[in-house]
């Protein structure tokens, strides 16, 4: 906020993209994933709403979590 307050959303804006693209790897895209992006297009003045979760993918996530349960528990019976 105090660098878009000294000189502008632009330059902080280009900054962080430059910033991003230097250190874009597998553990940047990993840690940071879209957010880069979505702060410089969000300095930019584009203010659209995230994406949502897709409904299936929450879904099949939850079940997984579920799912992964009962597998912990025979793998923990099988280390005792």
């Amino acid at each position: 906020a105090e660098a878009v307050r000294r000189v502008g959303s632009r330059p902080v804006a280009g900054a962080l993209l430059k910033v991003w693209m230097k250190a874009s790897g597998a553990v940047t895209n990993a840690a940071y994933g879209d957010a880069a992006s979505a702060r410089v297009a969000c300095l930019l003045g584009d203010l659209t709403e995230p994406d949502s979760v897709p409904r299936r993918l929450l879904v099949m996530s939850v079940a997984g979590a579920i799912a992964s349960i009962p597998l912990g528990l025979c793998v923990a019976t099988l280390l005792v």
